[in-house]
């Protein structure tokens, strides 16, 4: 029987082997446009930059580990991932509301419900902590992309990017 750790990785590389393939044999990951967890598992209070920038160096929670670490968007707090020690993991299993984090490497976002990456910049619930992080890490606030609607002659519009 497989541990908690191999079924983990046996899902995520099936997850990966269904994303689009390319030609040359690697692989584009698409994150998500939808979450249900989004509106609900994400912590709607103001996260300023006071708090989200202590979370940089902060080790988890759990073991202390600070070498690649998730931010729980909703208690905010950091756990290892699952190549670590495995406590972010153990955190949303153990609390039915904390199933999307945010990782600090590489500011990806991760639904645990859906197996899958967020796009941020389709989710708005995910935009603030994002966003604190983001700045915390980069020392700016993220920017994201805005759209306006352009209005032809024929009276039809279209969504553009801004």
């Amino acid at each position: 029987m497989a541990g908690a750790n191999e079924q983990a990785t046996d899902s995520l590389i099936a997850a990966m082997m269904a994303i689009e393939g390319s030609e040359d044999g690697g692989f584009q990951v698409t994150p998500l446009t939808s979450s249900a967890r989004a509106s609900t598992d994400v912590n709607k209070a103001p996260f300023p930059l006071s708090n989200a920038a202590p979370l940089l160096s902060a080790g988890c929670v759990d073991c202390g580990d600070a070498s690649e670490n998730w931010v729980c968007l909703n208690c905010r707090q950091c756990y290892c991932s699952r190549y670590k020690n495995g406590h972010a993991v153990a955190h949303q299993e153990a609390n039915p509301n904390c199933k999307i984090h945010l990782s600090l490497s590489d500011m990806s976002i991760w639904d645990h419900e859906q197996d899958a990456y967020l796009d941020v910049f389709a989710l708005p619930a995910l935009q603030e902590s994002f966003t604190a992080l983001h700045e915390a890490k980069f020392g700016e606030p993220a920017k994201f992309p805005t759209l306006t609607l352009e209005f032809g002659d024929d009276g039809g519009g279209k969504v553009a990017p801004k």
